[in-house]
């Protein structure tokens, strides 16, 4: 028995303690102050409080470098399988939060069988509960509801699980320690705390989908191969 899996697979949550150094954390939230300076077309966004920056891994190498990583493949093997893709079309983005806030509790996508494995490198530390990102545990089990925009992924829109809040538990992380998150699970980030700024790349990825016969957009293979083992002719019984 694989202990961490099946935890993964109760709970909806791991922890990968150490998986970026502390050197390589500074250099990345460098890249992102520097990156946040520039005037990239829509892919930066700067408000009052925080600036987010999209299409991470095309921004700048050392984000794919991290994303395509043998030690952050190795920690997705025995969840996802040896067949990766990074899905560069959901997150693959870098938030930093300069003020406190407190985001919605939601989860990343609508319908369990069009999961994703979400991923989130801290890169500066959220072990306050500030910062912390906040999980209902276990709410991946639950069964899927409403529709987008309107109680699929917000959870105080959803007239069964709204009361459900109060659920939520803080998960604190140190600079470079990654969460791998069930794209069910009810989650929300945190904001700065009085430690500094809150900065994590959230990246997303699945396993390759081998019913189909196509190489799918923005699906970047990151590990292993693409496989194909659907059924091109209908049987006859």
């Amino acid at each position: 028995m694989n202990a961490p899996v099946v935890f993964f697979h109760n709970v909806g949550y791991l922890r990968v303690p150490g998986l970026v150094g502390a050197e390589e954390c500074a250099n990345l939230r460098e890249i992102a102050d520097r990156v946040a300076e520039q005037p990239y077309n829509g892919q930066v966004t700067n408000k009052p409080g925080r600036t987010r920056i999209d299409r991470a891994v095309s921004m700048d190498s050392a984000y794919l470098a991290i994303a395509t990583s043998d030690r952050l493949l190795n920690a997705l093997d025995p969840v996802l399988g040896p067949n990766v893709e990074l899905v560069e079309n959901r997150h693959n983005h870098l938030s930093t939060y300069r003020e406190p806030s407190t985001d919605r509790l939601h989860r990343d996508v609508l319908q369990w069988s069009r999961s994703i494995l979400t991923v989130l490198v801290y890169l500066s530390d959220c072990t306050d509960l500030a910062s912390a990102t906040r999980i209902i545990p276990a709410s991946h089990l639950w069964p899927s509801t409403g529709r987008p925009n309107n109680g699929g992924t917000w959870l105080d829109q959803s007239s069964v699980y709204s009361s459900m809040g109060d659920q939520a538990v803080p998960l604190p992380a140190s600079a470079g320690d990654a969460i791998l998150m069930h794209g069910q699970l009810y989650h929300a980030g945190g904001g700065a705390s009085a430690e500094g700024p809150r900065v994590v790349l959230t990246l997303a990825y699945r396993s390759v989908d081998e019913l189909s016969e196509e190489d799918p957009r923005q699906c970047r293979l990151v590990n292993g191969r693409r496989i194909y083992s659907g059924r091109n002719e209908l049987s006859h019984a």
